[in-house]
C-alpha cells in the first residue's frame, strides 16, 4: 500500500517536455479521502525548487479539503447569514441579498471557492456594467449596465467574503485584490431656482407639509432623520435640535433604527426662523406629539368647506384647474415637481429624492 503523503509534502521530477515540475499535497478529500495535489513548473530545476518552497510556505495551514466543500456563492450565503447580517444595517442587509441573487450567484456562483481569480471578476464586472441591469419594469428607462457604484458595492461585499475565508483556512489570497474598478462620475449639482423654491413651498403650505420640508431645508436631514425626530430633541431655549435616530421600513414595518455612523449622533443649531416654525408646529399640534414632522392632512377638509376651491399653484403654471379634494401625502408633492417643474426622482437622501443642501438654502433633485 503506496505510502499518502502528508500536507506540504512535495516532490521535483523532469516531464516529458523537458520542464520541470513540483508536485504538492495540499490536503485530502474528505468524500474521498484522495489527496489533493497541486504543482509549480519551470525550465530548470533550481527554479521549481524556489517556487516549490514559496508554494508550500503559502499553503501551510490551508484546508482544501474543507475548502473544496465550497463554491462562491455557497461560501457567501454563510458569510451573509453569520456575519454580514449581524454587522451591516437591516437595509443594507436586504441590498447585499439581492446582488448575490441577481448578480453573484448567477454569473459566478458556481465556481470553487478556491479557483476564482481576479481575471474571472474582471470580466464579471465588465458584464455588470455592459448590460447586467435585471430585467424589471420600473428598469426599462435606464441603462442595461449597473451603474459604477453599484460595481463597487458588489467589489467590496465579495473582498468582505474573501476576508473571512482566509481567516478561516480555506484560501490564500483575496482575488478582489489587483482588480480595476470603474470611476464614478460625480454629477453636477442641480437645485431648484428661488422662484421654483417659492412654488414648491406653496404648495408644501397648501397641502400641510410645509413645516416638514421647511426643517429639511434649514438641517439638512436625511429622510429616516428627519421622521425620527421628537419633541424632546429640540432645545427651543439654545435654538438646536438633537439628531438621536431614525425611522426606516424594515420587513414591510416603519420602526425606529439607529443611526449611520457614530458621527450622525450629532446636535445641529437652528435659525430664528425654522425655531418660529417649529412652535407654530408645536402649538398646532396642542403641544402634544411623539414625532415633530407629522404632517396634518387638513386640505381635504379646506375644500370641502369652500364653494370654489381657489386653483392650486400647480394648477395656475400647468392651466389646469384641480377642483378636487386634495391628499396630503407624498405623492401630491411629488405629483407637484414631476408636472410643474419636470424633475425625476433621485437619490435617497432628503424628502422624496429632493436633499436639502446644508447652509445654502436649496433643495438639491
Amino acid at each position: 500500500m503506496p505510502k499518502r503523503r502528508a500536507n506540504g509534502e512535495g516532490n521535483i521530477r523532469k516531464r516529458k517536455d523537458g520542464r520541470w515540475e513540483g508536485r504538492y499535497t495540499v490536503g485530502h478529500d474528505p468524500k474521498t479521502g484522495k489527496a489533493i495535489i497541486k504543482n509549480v513548473l519551470g525550465k530548470t530545476q533550481n527554479e521549481v525548487k524556489e517556487k516549490l518552497k514559496r508554494a508550500i510556505e503559502q499553503n501551510v495551514g490551508i484546508d482544501y479539503g474543507r475548502a473544496k466543500t465550497y463554491t462562491v456563492g455557497s461560501w457567501l450565503e454563510v458569510w451573509m447569514e453569520n456575519y454580514a447580517k449581524v454587522k451591516l444595517r437591516p437595509s443594507t442587509f436586504k441590498t447585499s441579498q439581492g446582488f448575490l441573487k441577481n448578480h453573484i450567484k448567477p454569473q459566478i456562483g458556481s465556481i470553487p471557492l478556491a479557483d476564482l481569480t481576479s481575471l474571472d471578476l474582471q470580466r464579471f464586472y465588465k458584464h455588470l456594467l455592459d448590460g447586467g441591469r435585471v430585467d424589471r419594469i420600473e428598469a426599462k428607462k435606464k441603462s442595461k449596465g449597473l451603474a459604477p457604484k453599484t460595481v463597487r458595492n458588489i467589489h467590496q461585499m465579495i473582498g468582505s467574503a474573501y476576508n473571512l475565508a482566509i481567516e478561516q483556512h480555506l484560501v490564500t489570497k483575496n482575488p478582489t485584490q489587483g482588480c480595476a474598478l470603474p470611476k464614478v462620475e460625480h454629477k453636477e449639482m442641480k437645485t431648484l431656482t428661488a422662484d421654483q423654491l417659492s412654488a414648491f413651498f406653496q404648495e408644501a403650505r397648501n397641502s400641510g407639509v410645509y413645516e416638514l420640508y421647511y426643517l429639511d431645508l434649514a438641517t439638512g436631514l436625511r429622510r429616516g432623520e428627519l421622521l425620527g425626530l421628537k419633541w424632546a430633541d429640540v432645545d427651543f431655549e439654545h435654538s438646536a435640535v438633537k439628531v438621536q435616530r431614525a425611522i426606516s421600513r424594515q420587513n414591510g414595518k416603519v420602526v425606529e433604527a439607529p443611526l449611520k455612523t457614530k458621527n450622525a449622533y450629532r446636535t445641529l443649531p437652528l435659525s430664528a426662523d425654522a425655531i418660529d416654525v417649529l412652535k407654530a408646529q408645536k402649538c398646532k399640534a396642542g403641544g402634544i406629539g411623539r414625532k415633530i414632522a407629522r404632517p396634518h392632512n387638513k386640505s381635504a377638509q379646506r375644500y370641502k368647506n369652500q364653494q370654489k376651491p381657489p386653483q392650486t399653484v400647480r394648477a395656475k403654471l400647468s392651466g389646469k384647474n384641480l377642483n378636487k379634494p386634495r391628499q396630503c401625502s407624498e405623492n401630491s408633492i411629488m405629483d407637484f415637481l414631476r408636472s410643474v417643474f419636470l424633475l425625476p426622482c433621485k437619490g435617497k437622501r432628503g424628502m422624496m429624492g429632493l436633499t436639502a443642501v446644508k447652509g445654502t438654502g436649496k433643495l438639491r433633485i
